[in-house]
């Protein structure tokens, strides 16, 4: 197997980028070419090459997105979100579906959801009515 060519010389531009992408512009067909005939020869090494280039470029595409200045929000927003509103409704139907056929340990349950889920609670509250029906006389 013959040496990797490829270049290592970098503008100055470069130095200046975070160091998740200097390797953006890595020429992978050089590396290839470098190879020579004994990948081009063996046709189940080339296969595994060119896959092994394909989930590497991958991977530093995922950690460019991963450092993405939007990443952070886009996590706290889901975080808030789950927080707020989708765990909440949740735990409101379940207190709807659950409330008088508990026991104990259901009810310390129930109190402990309203407990951790309360700012939620709170803010949806105002949107649903679960109070029983009025019996007809």
């Amino acid at each position: 197997m013959g040496l990797i060519k490829y270049k290592t010389l970098k503008p100055a531009v470069h130095a200046a980028r975070a160091p998740q992408a200097l390797d953006r512009d890595f020429n992978y067909a050089e590396v290839l070419r470098g190879y020579g005939a004994s990948i081009t020869g063996d046709p189940l090494l080339l296969q595994l090459t060119q896959k092994y280039i394909y989930i590497t470029l991958l991977f530093r595409n995922m950690s460019l997105l991963l450092t993405s200045p939007f990443f952070a929000p886009i996590v706290y927003a889901t975080i808030a979100g789950a927080y707020l509103l989708v765990i909440p409704l949740l735990v409101l139907f379940y207190f709807k579906a659950r409330w008088y056929k508990t026991g104990s340990l259901e009810r310390v349950f129930l109190c402990f959801l309203a407990f951790f889920f309360f700012p939620g609670l709170l803010l949806l509250s105002p949107f649903f009515n679960f109070r029983p029906q009025a019996r007809a006389v």
